[in-house]
């Protein structure tokens, strides 16, 4: 962990890392987890004081607290680069991949379609700076 902030978090472990860059508020993160570097969790809401809304399959559930980040299952794997908004779930054994702003809550579908729009974004990428 370097240059790492963890605020009213509970990390369970064991053999979860934390990358550097990361920002890890009103969190709970399960065991065997990998955060890469550069990685921020929201934990409160543009509106002030204005109560965290969860969403899980399809239900709205009020979490009844102000400030509340992510609740992160055993076995994720972050890419690079993620932002998760306040109140995500992300359902054990994901892995996801960089570049993802995460909000309510990430399924195996969700996670289907992500790594398909990285995959697409990726391949039509051109390459600079080298002859072709």
């Amino acid at each position: 962990m370097s240059h790492c902030e963890v605020v009213q978090s509970l990390v369970l472990g064991p053999f979860s890392y934390l990358g550097h860059f990361v920002y890890l508020a009103d969190s709970v993160i399960g065991r065997d987890v990998n955060v890469a570097g550069n990685f921020m969790v929201a934990n409160t809401t543009i509106t002030k004081r204005k109560s965290i809304q969860l969403v899980h399959q399809g239900i709205k559930i009020d979490s009844g607290r102000t400030h509340l980040g992510a609740l992160v299952g055993d076995g994720v794997r972050f890419g690079a680069s993620t932002t998760i908004c306040p109140g995500c779930i992300v359902l054990p054994g994901l892995a996801l991949p960089p570049g993802v702003v995460l909000y309510g809550t990430v399924d195996a579908a969700r996670r289907r379609a992500l790594m398909k729009q990285f995959s697409e974004t990726w391949v039509s990428t051109p390459v600079r700076g080298r002859d072709a």
